[in-house]
């Protein structure tokens, strides 16, 4: 469980949002991000990136809530996707097709080089 306190938001396509996040186990948190997508009153995408969330970290995301009317109000479907980051090829993995993103992750690469 958190509280969010200080929501701020221009609410139009590539207006920016912030919000300080109070965590149930202490200390706080502080998220910021843009409106990618608006189209009310069905969809808003919005990316977010914490200033260094425990279990989240800094990693940019990106949220979009999709809203439908149903008998008993309104469905929200929300979906998180992480914003890929840039790959950068480690020398000693070059024979072996591997590669990692800046923040470490592994990733498989093909033999023409895309990413699997």
């Amino acid at each position: 469980m958190y509280h969010q306190n200080n929501w701020k938001a221009g609410l139009r396509v590539r207006g920016a949002w912030s919000v300080t996040v109070k965590l149930k186990a202490g200390g706080e948190v502080h998220a910021e991000g843009e409106f990618c997508e608006i189209d009310f009153p069905r969809k808003l995408v919005m990316t977010r990136k914490f200033d260094g969330h425990p279990f989240q970290g800094t990693r940019e995301t990106t949220i979009s809530y999709r809203l439908e009317p149903s008998p008993h109000g309104t469905l929200v479907q929300r979906t998180i996707s992480l914003v890929p980051q840039p790959r950068v090829q480690i020398p000693s993995a070059q024979q072996s097709g591997i590669s990692k993103d800046v923040a470490g992750s592994p990733r498989l690469q093909s033999s023409t080089g895309t990413a699997l």
